[in-house]
C-alpha cells in the first residue's frame, strides 16, 4: 500500500472541500507529523483530525533523534517552517509521496527525489477510485479555492472543464 505524507495545507485543502472521509475511503495509508498538528488551530478541524487520529487511519510520527539536525537544516536552506521541513524528512525516509499545495516545498522535494503531489492530482484520484463524483469534486474545487488556496488558475479551469 502507497504511504502519503501531508503537510497542514493539504489537510486544510481536504478539510475546506469537505472531502475528508472521501480521501480516508480510499484505504492509503496516511501519515503527518506531530508538529503539522500543531499547525491546525481551529478546534473544529482538530476534532475532526483527532477522530481519524483515533481510528488509526491517520498516523503521526514523531521525528526521531536524529532527524532534528536534518529537519532543521532543511528549513533553513529550503526557506520553509520547521513542520514542512518535517514531513519531507518524513517522505524521505518512508519513500512515501508527499501531499503539498506549498510551492516551495513542493519544489526542493522534488529536488530531493520525492514524489510530490497536490490537491488536484488528489481530487483527480478521489474521481478515479469513485469516492466522489466529478460533479461533487467541482464543488469541493469551489470550496477550497474560497477558503483561500492559492493554486494555477489555469490549472483549476482544465479540472473543472474536465469534470464537469
Amino acid at each position: 500500500m502507497k504511504i502519503y505524507v501531508k503537510d497542514a495545507n493539504l489537510i486544510l485543502d481536504l478539510f475546506n472541500g469537505r472531502i475528508l472521509d472521501a480521501w480516508f475511503a480510499l484505504g492509503y495509508e496516511t501519515i503527518t507529523t506531530s508538529l503539522v498538528l500543531v499547525e491546525i488551530r481551529d478546534e473544529e478541524q482538530k476534532i475532526q483530525l483527532n477522530t481519524y487520529v483515533s481510528k488509526g487511519l491517520l498516523k503521526i510520527e514523531d521525528a526521531k533523534g536524529g532527524d532534528w539536525d536534518e529537519i532543521h537544516e532543511l528549513s533553513i536552506k529550503w526557506s520553509v517552517s520547521i513542520p514542512d521541513a518535517s514531513v519531507a524528512v518524513l517522505a524521505l525516509k518512508s519513500s512515501a509521496c508527499l501531499l503539498t499545495g506549498d510551492g516551495r516545498l513542493r519544489k526542493k522535494s522534488k529536488e530531493l527525489g520525492i514524489d510530490v503531489r497536490g490537491i488536484l492530482w488528489v481530487l483527480d484520484l478521489l474521481i478515479e477510485q469513485q469516492k466522489i463524483t466529478s460533479a461533487a469534486a467541482c464543488v469541493a474545487l469551489h470550496n477550497i479555492t474560497g477558503a483561500g488556496a492559492f493554486l494555477p488558475k489555469e490549472e483549476v479551469e482544465k479540472c473543472l472543464k474536465r469534470w464537469s
